[in-house]
């Protein structure tokens, strides 16, 4: 397993607890590849979308973490907004899978990822942090002019480095020696 899909296993993570989220309250199917037609289900339909991913801080600045016999960079700390963008009959059945989809998050703000620690992290677990911000006005209609709302979602991520240099600890040596004179003059 290959540290750096950690983006990938996250997004994997969200969609599918959301899957099983969507079936348990038939509420919401759930998609990534995009807004479609409703077609003949009375559900709503929900994409989980990326909408940005970028470095928060410099990484080349010194810090080292050991781990095992070897010693790394820091982790590249990285930020990922996701989306869900709910697009539903009537509002009515839009607010109520928004409204569901909220408290989920609410609740159920952490997920851990098995197998993807990065180096200092010893517990492999994300957080998703809502976006906080002010409504803005949306007049327009989504799919098929279809009532639509979006919600933001921030994750962190850390990225290894895979440069490793490697040491050995030094094992507490004694030193002996003869002290010549008393040291008085």
């Amino acid at each position: 397993m290959i540290q750096s899909n950690i983006l990938k296993a996250g997004y994997e993570a969200i969609y599918n607890n959301l899957a099983e989220l969507g079936e348990k309250t038939e509420l919401f199917l759930i998609t990534s590849e995009g807004l479609c037609d409703l077609k003949d289900d009375l559900r709503s339909l929900v994409c989980l979308g990326v909408s940005d991913v970028c470095q928060l801080c410099p990484d080349k600045n010194g810090e080292k973490v050991e781990v095992g016999e070897m010693i790394f960079e820091v982790p590249a700390r990285i930020g990922c907004m996701f989306f869900l963008t709910v697009v539903s009959r009537c509002y009515p059945q839009l607010l109520e899978t928004a409204g569901l989809l909220i408290q989920y998050f609410k609740d159920n703000n952490v997920i851990m990822l098995e197998g993807y620690k990065c180096h200092g992290d010893s517990e492999g677990k994300i957080v998703i942090e809502s976006v906080i911000r002010k409504p803005k006005s949306n007049w327009e209609f989504g799919v098929n002019n279809l009532p639509v709302v979006t919600l933001e979602y921030y994750v962190e991520f850390g990225i290894n480095s895979l440069k490793g240099i490697p040491f050995k600890r030094v094992e507490k040596l004694e030193i002996k020696g003869n002290i010549i004179g008393d040291g008085k003059k």
